[in-house]
């Protein structure tokens, strides 16, 4: 009966243990509903954060984009203004320098052309005037010698008829003088008595006499007197010379100064010298005709007078003492003839001594001149270097100008996105650092964007005076383009000239080598390395019979050099191809390297660093992340098996009573049930660990995303500050650079025209004014915009507290939430251990009934009970380990986030390195491109200055195929070249038949063949 009660009893209790065990349950999903409810809530509140956030990050983004439109909206509208006032400024200079220029060109064309008429009509009134006093001379002369010939005639008379008269020869009038000085002789007067009978005439003779005296002091006194003409006459003769050679030395001035101002003017006054040199020559040539009709005249009256004699002598009976007197007499007017010849020419040789005399200083002074002419070509080629010196100097400034630009476009860039990320990093800070004063953050921020303002208003000042001077600068350089082009051409067509004057020199040396030279054998034009393409060139020029040695050498040796070129130039080709394939899979392979090197060796290395030194270091890290991997692959492994034995459920093996077996799955039902409880606790515990850990790593993610942005904005702070530094240095170095040409510019300009220097300074300080209040004006604006940013700035603090506010009220009833898990588990702790102490009651009660029986299932719950407490100890050493990995994987999340954040700042590094390479690299191309047109302009003067050099050397030993009179320019060479060769070929075609004449040998000379023949011919004569 006993037994029954006690059965009864425990079927009581169990009837009372169940509807508790269903209040608890109920009370277990009221609160699993409730916390599903605070969940929802929780998650709600979430999206209303994150769609907050978004809001205001939107906002943010949009207002930012509208503050960037804005400023630049601003600085498109300035930079409008500035431009169209600089280019309305250049228009107005450009008009009133047109102008000007225009107003100096025609009134200096307008003086050129009244000068230059009034030269001409000088020099023709000065012609004129010398063409009449010629005219006028030469009818002096005429009329001269018609009285000289008179006077001539009757003093031959008068000898004559005195002769005659005395019977006995007079030569000159002088030795008549003397005869009637002496007085009569009476044995002649006797003798005229006897001979001549007493007559009329006879009783005349004194009186005659008398008269003849008379005749012949007045003949005396005329012939002086034509004399003193004559001699009067000459000199009127030289001093016109002298005027003709002053008056061509003056031309000859005048000219050479035209020829300085104006090119035109100097072709018409070389004209107008060349016809007064013709007629200069013509005059010479009709002096010297006259003088010879002179000569002519005076040989034809010796003629006559000498006929005359004759005559008389043959009519009357002459003695022999006569005759001898007479002869002597002649010989004596014969010897004062030729006395007054040889002084009349002696006077001749004087004068014609003065005359070359006066031509040599006059060509001395035109030597003089041609000397000043080439110092002025000198100084002249010295100006075109200065301008090709200049122009290579704007060119380095251009560039300069250009990099400059390029600077200033990626600092205003890198300033607006330093403007973003400041305003981001603002926000940022207020919302992590709270400890901050608000005033000092604004301070710092002011500053900064002052100094960035004041910096971009300096390089946008500087950008504008650069443009400025760039317009002039491009100017100037367009008008020193067009002279170079012009240049270009006169230069290749030299070239053409003296490769057309290579290959007739050749062609020349080709001819004139007649004499055989040694023949080479067919095997000395074999080379065994040679290709077998070159070698069938080279043998085919060898077995050219028409060839000579020396052409062959040379067709071959230019072969040799186009194959080899051509060979050199493939694999140029492929060398550079190679380079870049290579290039190509460096810059491919170059980020890759990187980025394994930052994560592997914390330091950023390029393939070049990792080919040279650390290409081991790599290896070894990467060899060392494998046995890692590894490892954790194996223990995490180990921690899956583990965590899925967890799970399983020990099963009890059953015996062969049957109510044991009952009981057994009695309680193992019950055992199973709250191990599904558990079960469930503990998957809700571990999703409750879950949504935290995913919260915390939320928070984790955007305390590190926060980080890495502040660690960007410090980057580029100090990229921005370096790149401040380095912009400052190169503006310093323009800023000299600047002032050093400004200084030079104005130097010259000072000393060609101080007006413009004035108009120029006074423009300046207009526009500098005009640039001042502009800038007053903007920084006025900036100002204000500054006051609104830091107005938004106040706002944007405020809610950014507001918004810190919400997180620790969201922190709160986070934590809140976190106290009532924990309350629950301790409740659920509370109740296992009832249970567990019910259960040990049933246990106990149950021994007193079935001691085999519950010693049996004691035991088996005692093992169960170790084996939670086991899975317990398991479980609390896979939380530890779990959290070591998650704190492993937070040190392995923040070395990627600085990886990545030094990647970042690397290729930002990376990128403005490669901006100032490409800068510097532009601008070296520029220099090396302006010093290759300084040497191309070199080389050009030097091949100009051997061109001219080869002209005269080839003018002076051909002289004459040039003319003195004209310059030797590449017409009047070409002509000579051309006269020469047609010379050269007539020489060669008589040469040629002169050998064929002589029947010459081949490689014989033809005076061999003369003299051969001269021999042959001496030796046929013996």
């Amino acid at each position: 009966m006993s037994d029954i009660e006690q059965e009864s009893n425990t079927d009581g209790e169990e009837q009372t243990i169940s509807p508790r065990e269903a209040e608890l349950q109920e009370q277990i999903e009221t609160l699993k509903q409730e916390k599903l409810d605070l969940n929802a809530q929780i998650e709600q509140i979430k999206g209303f954060m994150d769609k907050y956030k978004q809001l205001s990050t939107e906002n943010h983004n949009i207002l930012t984009e509208n503050g960037k439109l804005k400023r630049d909206i601003d600085d498109l509208q300035h930079r409008l203004q500035l431009s169209s006032e600089t280019n309305k400024d250049l228009e107005n200079q450009l008009k009133l320098e047109k102008e000007h220029h225009d107003q100096i060109r025609s009134a200096e064309y307008a003086t050129m052309t009244e000068h230059v008429q009034t030269t001409k009509q000088n020099f023709q009134n000065k012609i004129d005037q010398l063409q009449k006093e010629l005219e006028a001379a030469k009818q002096q002369l005429s009329s001269k010698d018609v009285e000289t010939k008179l006077l001539k005639s009757k003093n031959d008379r008068l000898i004559q008829s005195s002769s005659r008269y005395f019977a006995e020869k007079f030569t000159n009038v002088d030795n008549l003088i003397e005869k009637f000085e002496n007085g009569p002789d009476m044995r002649s007067m006797q003798r005229q008595a006897q001979q001549t009978p007493s007559s009329p005439s006879g009783l005349k003779s004194p009186a005659a006499s008398l008269n003849n005296d008379n005749q012949v002091q007045a003949l005396k006194q005329k012939n002086a007197m034509l004399k003193d003409k004559i001699y009067d006459l000459q000199d009127q003769i030289a001093n016109l010379k002298d005027q003709l050679k002053k008056s061509n030395q003056e031309n000859k001035r005048e000219v050479n100064k035209l020829q300085a101002e104006l090119d035109a003017a100097n072709q018409e006054n070389a004209m107008t010298k060349e016809n007064h040199e013709h007629e200069v020559n013509d005059l010479i040539n009709q002096l010297k005709n006259l003088k010879a009709e002179m000569k002519e005249k005076e040989k034809e009256q010796k003629k006559e007078n000498d006929e005359d004699d004759i005559v008389v002598v043959g009519t009357r009976d002459v003695n022999p003492e006569e005759e001898k007197n007479s002869e002597d007499e002649l010989k004596e007017q014969h010897e004062k003839i030729q006395e007054i010849q040889e002084r009349h020419l002696q006077e001749i040789t004087y004068l014609q001594k003065e005359v070359r005399e006066k031509l040599n200083a006059a060509e001395e002074k035109i030597q003089e001149l041609e000397a000043e002419k080439a110092a002025l070509m000198q100084e002249l080629k010295e100006a075109t270097d200065n301008l090709e010196d200049s122009k290579s100097i704007i060119n380095a400034l251009q560039a300069k100008i250009d990099s400059l630009n390029l600077l200033n476009e990626n600092y205003s860039q890198q300033i607006g996105k330093l403007r973003e990320i400041l305003l981001k990093k603002q926000e940022m800070q207020n919302q992590e650092e709270e400890e901050k004063p608000e005033n000092q953050a604004e301070q710092e921020m002011n500053k900064l964007i002052e100094q960035l303002e004041q910096k971009v208003n300096e390089l946008s000042q500087e950008l504008s005076e650069a443009q400025l001077k760039n317009s002039e600068l491009v100017n100037e350089g367009n008008e020193l383009k067009g002279e170079n082009l012009d240049l270009k051409h006169k230069l290749e067509d030299a070239e053409d000239k003296v490769k057309e004057l290579e290959a007739e020199a050749k062609y020349r040396d080709m001819k004139q080598q007649t004499v055989q030279e040694t023949q080479i054998p067919p095997s000395g034009w074999q080379f065994s390395s040679f290709p077998d393409e070159l070698q069938i060139v080279i043998d085919k020029i060898a077995h050219n019979d028409a060839l000579q040695d020396a052409s062959k050498v040379q067709a071959i040796y230019r072969q040799i050099n186009d194959y080899f070129t051509k060979e050199i130039e493939k694999r140029d080709e492929k060398a550079s191809k190679a380079n870049k394939d290579l290039s190509d899979l460096k810059e491919k392979i170059s980020p890759i390297i990187v980025d394994i090197s930052i994560a592997l060796l914390q330091t950023a290395s390029t393939l070049d660093q990792v080919i040279e030194d650390q290409g081991a270091k790599l290896l070894d890290a990467i060899k060392r992340l494998s046995k890692e991997n590894d490892r954790l692959s194996t223990e995490n492994n180990k921690m899956q098996g583990v965590i899925e034995g967890i799970g399983d459920v020990f099963e009890i093996e059953p015996e062969s009573n049957d109510e044991l077996v009952n009981q057994v799955a009695q309680f193992k039902q019950y055992i199973e049930v709250l191990a599904d409880k558990l079960q469930k606790t503990q998957e809700k515990v571990k999703n409750m660990k879950v949504q935290r850990q995913n919260e915390i790593a939320e928070s984790e993610q955007k305390y590190d995303e926060l980080e890495q942005e502040n660690t960007k904005l410090l980057d580029q702070t100090d990229i921005l500050k370096a790149q401040l530094d380095q912009t400052k240095s190169q503006l310093n170095k323009t800023q000299q650079q600047y002032n050093e040409m400004t200084q030079h510019l104005s130097a010259e300009i000072s000393e060609r025209d101080i007006t413009l220097d004035d108009k120029v300074e006074e423009e300046r300080t207009q526009i500098i004014t005009n640039m001042k209040s502009k800038f007053e004006d903007e920084k006025s604006q900036m100002n204000e915009e500054i006051k609104n940013l830091k107005s938004k700035q106040v706002e944007l603090q405020s809610e950014a507290n507001k918004l810190n506010r919400t997180i620790s009220e969201l922190t709160a009833e986070n934590d809140k939430l976190k106290s009532e898990i924990t309350n629950q588990q301790k409740e659920f702790d509370t109740y296992k251990s009832t249970t567990e102490e019910r259960f040990d009651k049933e246990k106990n009660e149950m021994k007193n009934h079935y001691d085999a029986t519950i010693k049996a299932l004691g035991q088996r719950c005692s093992e169960l009970s170790e084996d939670i407490a086991n899975f317990a100890e398991e479980l609390t050493q896979s939380e530890v380990k779990y959290n070591k990995l998650q704190k492993e994987k937070q040190t392995l999340i923040e070395d990627k986030r600085k990886l990545n954040e030094e990647k970042k700042r690397i290729q930002s590094s990376v990128e403005r390195e490669k901006m100032l390479a490409e800068a510097l690299a532009k601008t070296k191309i520029i220099e090396e491109q302006a010093s290759s047109n300084e040497k191309l302009l070199l080389q050009k003067m030097k091949f100009e200055d051997e061109k001219k050099k080869l002209m005269n050397y080839f003018a002076d030993k051909f002289r004459n195929f040039f003319s003195p009179m004209k310059p030797i320019d590449d017409h009047e060479y070409r002509f000579g070249v051309e006269k020469a060769f047609d010379e050269y070929k007539k020489l060669l075609a008589a040469d040629e038949k002169i050998r064929k004449l002589l029947n010459a040998k081949q490689g014989q000379t033809t005076p061999d063949a003369v003299a051969q023949i001269i021999v042959n011919n001496d030796i046929k004569l013996q």
